[in-house]
């Protein structure tokens, strides 16, 4: 039985639809590579784009020196985070700069040391120590 379906098709011209098929899967392939290539690169935008707001937060709030409100333009799990964060914890982010903080936020190379991971803290009341005067003439 099989040696008649071999004598059947072995002459016959060979589907010109499986190129045309396959044609459209290659263009949809690269489709789909170019639609990843693009998110990945809006995603690092957004991530640099919170990562520099974190980072001017952080260090309005030393150079006003009180507290202020976490930016509501980032995710909330970040902002839960900023709300629990100590003074020194601050005070390290804003010396830190805004490149190690996006590894700091996402995890990606090493964290900043003295300053927690983010993760949902308790939001506390900062208490800044008086700065410290100086004296005249010294």
């Amino acid at each position: 039985m099989l040696a008649f379906f071999r004598r059947s098709f072995r002459d016959a011209p060979a589907p010109e639809a499986r190129a045309d098929q396959w044609a459209r899967w290659e263009a949809w392939l690269a489709e789909q590579r170019k639609r990843e290539a693009l998110q990945k690169k809006e995603l690092e935008a957004d991530r640099t784009r919170i990562s520099i707001v974190v980072w001017s937060w952080s260090r309005d709030c030393v150079t006003e020196w009180h507290q202020i409100d976490p930016p509501k333009n980032v995710p909330r799990d970040v902002r839960v985070w900023l709300a629990g964060l100590t003074v020194r914890e601050i005070v390290t982010m804003a010396s830190a700069g805004d490149a190690s903080l996006r590894q700091h936020i996402y995890g990606r190379g090493e964290l900043i040391s003295g300053v927690r991971m983010v993760q949902p803290l308790q939001p506390m009341s900062l208490h800044f120590p008086p700065r410290k005067r100086k004296a005249d003439g010294k």
